[in-house]
């Protein structure tokens, strides 16, 4: 069947040259990871396929690739601005290394109250999400909605903005206590099995009367690694 669909990796030993290490028995004839995602009459809507097989898609990757992100009772919340309220959530309490987890962030706005979105004139901060990356997280910066055009009395620059809600996401990979972020195993694990994300939020919000100072907001969310699934020998 792998043969069939053509999924054969056909690149595993320039990967496996690329970390420096040959190829064996078990690496050949394994497939390019991936998933096909089903509706409920088993008709194929949607896949999701890696090339190097040291990267996978977590489950709520998945889901989020179908729109569905549900928000986590358990989701980091912060309100510096009044009227608009800020959340974080991943959507899964465990991880296995080198994983794509998505992070969520979701903005309300309460009636009345605009975030500015890019592009923005000089001096005014425009909504952004950021992951910071370190050794042992592949982070990132969030893709933000066009916003609505919004004019403002007096000032002849052109500015977008959002109401209400907006969502955004931020995938992610990590490494966990054994491995490198490129997917090379370490030669001696990191002490820690839990896994911290930050998450940077920067913003300014206004209402048809006031603009308020921007914002920068920083949370964590927390993460616990569980042991990568390998087939019984």
């Amino acid at each position: 069947m792998i043969s069939e669909l053509g999924l054969t990796n056909q690149h595993v030993e320039a990967q496996q040259a690329f970390f420096g290490k040959g190829v064996s028995e078990r690496h050949r004839g394994i497939p390019y990871p991936g998933t096909f995602i089903l509706d409920e009459g088993g008709t194929v809507v949607g896949k999701e396929f890696e090339q190097s097989y040291r990267d996978r898609a977590s489950g709520s990757y998945l889901l989020d690739q179908l729109g569905v992100a549900p928000l986590d009772p358990g989701a980091q919340e912060q309100e510096a601005t009044p009227g608009v309220k800020a959340r974080a959530w991943v959507g899964t309490s465990t991880y296995r290394p080198l994983q794509k987890v998505p992070v969520h962030v979701r903005l309300d706005m309460a009636d009345g109250v605009h975030v500015y979105v890019p592009p923005v004139p000089d001096g005014f901060v425009p909504l952004s999400v950021v992951v910071p990356g370190h050794e042992a997280l592949l982070g990132g910066s969030a893709r933000v909605p066009n916003g609505t055009p919004h004019a403002v009395e007096g000032l002849g620059e052109r500015f977008f903005v959002v109401t209400d809600q907006v969502d955004l996401t931020v995938p992610v990979k990590l490494a966990g206590r054994g491995f490198e972020l490129d997917g090379q195993q370490r030669a001696e694990p990191r002490p820690e099995g839990a896994a911290t994300i930050p998450v940077v939020i920067r913003y300014q919000a206004c209402t048809s009367t006031e603009c308020f100072p921007p914002q920068e907001l920083q949370l964590e969310l927390g993460l616990t690694e569980e042991d990568v699934l390998r087939p019984e020998r």
